[in-house]
């Protein structure tokens, strides 16, 4: 892993995910310096839209995670890295893997609904990153990986 970070062919694509943002700190941080492009999935997302303004009805988000996410956002960007987040997101009514499930735009997301998954749309715009890079690295799955409905992101990204 280090070899492919440290010297990559490029361009070098990240695909980070996972439920919190706090324990990916270290490795975001990390990946801005090495990186070329930086696609975020999972659970952290909510915290990253939040930081936009976004409502996100009732994903998860570290409060607390909020100013540093945008600070990561404001940091790629300076550095010239693209960091992708998810356009659409899978939503359920519930967490279980029984719910009944929606897909909707990441700035659309209201009420009682909670995000699970990376939406379709995501899908294709992290298929175009991925085939643009000559090196990837990932860490984390894209959603709730244990309940099948909401493994989709997961399941794709790792077949692309």
């Amino acid at each position: 892993l280090q070899g492919a970070v440290d010297e990559p062919a490029r361009p070098l694509c990240a695909i980070v995910g996972g439920a919190k943002v706090s324990t990916k700190i270290p490795v975001i941080e990390s990946l801005i310096e090495k990186c070329d492009t930086i696609l975020i999935g999972g659970g952290m997302i909510f915290t990253f839209y939040r930081s936009m303004g976004y409502d996100v009805g009732k994903s998860l988000v570290e409060e607390d995670m909020i100013e540093l996410a945008g600070e990561l956002m404001k940091k790629a960007e300076a550095k010239g890295v693209k960091l992708v987040l998810p356009t659409d997101v899978v939503l359920a009514d519930k967490f279980d893997e029984n719910a009944n499930a929606a897909v909707a735009p990441a700035d659309s997301i209201s009420g009682d609904w909670l995000g699970l998954d990376i939406g379709p749309d995501s899908l294709e715009a992290f298929a175009a990153e991925i085939a643009a890079a000559n090196t990837i690295v990932w860490n984390g799955p894209m959603g709730v990986f244990e309940m099948p409905q909401f493994a989709v992101g997961t399941a794709q990204v790792a077949e692309l």
